[in-house]
């Protein structure tokens, strides 16, 4: 599972939330955001991260979520590693299977009982508009789209026109089920961070099987 939220100015970074399928390597892993570990802590699951602003880092240090910091690890060869194909801050990896290793040293559970969800079947339909395409306008210089591929049952990802792959197999970057939320934003600063208030609610906007389904109401970000 994989969100995507504004950070400063016109970006986005993703935080992807992982369970039976481990990749080797993962990254960039950049720097901390509130909203980032709240929405790790909502699943449970353990923050990896490279650094942060120090008024987060307290309260990271503090435990609000279960978390290990790459900049404790920079470059140790072992749970993160800097590539040279990139400039810093953007070239910091981690090596995801031994983050429980790691986390284990730092008394950190590792495993949790999950309640499973429940996933429409191959042969079930989906209510709505018929969505061959769906763009997410953040600014100007910064528009998502998804193309849904009939031979794949898939909608691929775009940024600007660009088709998202895969760093090392060049593969493109295909999901089946989107879910956009409406949520309140805040610029809190001269840096320009962000408040993301994920229990603000909202109409949301589920799209699979190319169909588009509105979801009005109070949507909560989990």
């Amino acid at each position: 599972m994989v969100y995507e939220f504004l950070a400063e100015g016109p970006i986005s970074r993703f935080l992807a939330i992982y369970q039976s399928e481990i990749p080797d390597v993962v990254g960039p892993v950049r720097s901390a955001r509130e909203y980032y570990y709240e929405t790790a802590d909502a699943h449970e699951a353990i923050y990896v991260y490279h650094g942060a602003a120090n008024f987060i880092e307290k309260d990271l240090r503090a435990g609000v979520v279960d978390n290990i910091n790459g900049a404790y690890y920079d470059n140790d060869q072992f749970l993160f590693k800097r590539e040279s194909f990139r400039q810093a801050p953007h070239n910091s990896y981690v090596m995801l299977p031994n983050v429980y290793e790691v986390a284990s040293r730092n008394n950190i559970e590792t495993e949790k009982k999950h309640e499973a969800w429940d996933f429409l079947s191959d042969e079930e339909l989906v209510d709505g508009k018929a969505a061959k395409e769906v763009k997410i306008r953040y600014f100007d210089n910064l528009k998502v789209s998804y193309v849904y591929d009939p031979s794949t049952e898939r909608y691929t990802r775009y940024s600007d026109g660009i088709k998202s792959t895969d760093l090392n197999t060049e593969e493109a970057v295909e999901v089946s089920n989107i879910l956009v939320y409406e949520t309140e934003h805040e610029i809190i600063d001269n840096v320009g961070r962000r408040f993301i208030d994920r229990e603000s609610g909202g109409d949301g906007y589920l799209i699979q099987k190319v169909r588009l389904k509105r979801l009005n109401g109070k949507m909560l970000m989990v």
